[in-house]
C-alpha cells in the first residue's frame, strides 16, 4: 500500500525510501522519531494519511505486522530466513524491500 507511494511527507518533500531507510539505519519506531531521524512534518497530509501504515506494517506485500517481527526477535529468533519463513515477510513476488528492515530489528533486539 503505502510503498506504492513516492512522497509521504510533501510539507518536506520526504519520500518513503527516506522514512524506511531511517527506520533500518537509526532504529526510528515512532512518529516523533520518524520526525527526528527522517525529517517528516508529521502533520501534513501525506504524513497522516501514510506514517501510521508505515509505523504498523514492516511488509505491505504480505500485509506483515512490525509488532510481529518484533515479538519473534524478544522471544530470541536471531535469523532473517527464520523470520521470513515464519511471517511471510519479504517473501512474495517483487517482495524483499522489508529484510532490511527484519535485519534492523534483530541487530537491535527488538
Amino acid at each position: 500500500m503505502a510503498s506504492k507511494i513516492e512522497t509521504v511527507c510533501t510539507r518536506n518533500n520526504i519520500s518513503y525510501g527516506d522514512i524506511r531507510k531511517a527506520m533500518v539505519t537509526k532504529g526510528s519506531r515512532t512518529k516523533e522519531d520518524l520526525v527526528k531521524d527522517a525529517g517528516v512534518c508529521g502533520e501534513c497530509e501525506g504524513c497522516q494519511e501514510h506514517l501510521n501504515y508505515m509505523i504498523t506494517v514492516l511488509c505491505g506485500c504480505k500485509e506483515v505486522k512490525m509488532k510481529e517481527v518484533q515479538d519473534l526477535v524478544k522471544a530470541g529468533v536471531r535469523s532473517l530466513d527464520e523470520i521470513m519463513k515464519k511471517t511471510g515477510a519479504g517473501t512474495g513476488e517483487d517482495c524483499g524491500k522489508c529484510q532490511g528492515l527484519i535485519e534492523g530489528i534483530i541487530n537491535q533486539g527488538y
